[in-house]
């Protein structure tokens, strides 16, 4: 599983609060860390410094494919984060004290699909299900041939008329 908050406390330096140390693996963890009050004034620079995450976005485009993302802002472009091949389709959106979670059954059977993140960093960030990810191509639905190859021979039939958008065909006598 991949997680990471909003505001990583993790970087080239380390923010450490007293003698607790390094706060991230409590901060991956969903454990409550100090308040940035609390920390010395050299910690609370690297914070401030830190990149504030607003966005997240995981992406299933092929059966054996998925890729997670994310920004800073809607003007600033999507970083790769993380990949693998078949993602199990949670999001979280939440803190310590609670949060929202969406999950998608079978998710990665349901490629092209994303669930998305957004306003991470607000207190009123949204969660999108999109089950045609728009990071997909658009869905073509033409006829892989434009002959009929019979029952016989091929797994399915073709005949004119029966790739119209308007649908199937009623049945002539």
């Amino acid at each position: 599983m991949w997680a990471e908050p909003v505001k990583p406390l993790t970087g080239r330096r380390v923010v450490a609060f007293g003698q607790r140390g390094d706060v991230f693996p409590d901060q991956v963890a969903g454990k409550p860390v100090p308040n940035f009050a609390e920390f010395a004034a050299r910690e609370q620079g690297y914070v401030r410094d830190a990149a504030d995450w607003n966005a997240y976005r995981l992406t299933q485009l092929t059966a054996n494919g998925f890729t997670i993302e994310k920004r800073t802002n809607e003007q600033s472009s999507w970083l790769h984060a993380a990949d693998g091949k078949r993602a199990l389709g949670l999001a979280f959106l939440g803190d310590v004290t609670g949060g929202v979670a969406v999950s998608v059954k079978k998710f990665w059977q349901k490629y092209p699909a994303s669930l998305e993140i957004q306003g991470a960093k607000t207190a009123s960030g949204e969660i999108k299900v999109w089950f045609w990810s728009p990071q997909a191509p658009a869905m073509d639905i033409r006829h892989y041939d434009t002959i009929g190859h019979g029952l016989e021979m091929a797994y399915e039939d073709w005949k004119q008329g029966w790739d119209d958008p308007l649908g199937a065909p009623t049945p002539m006598n």
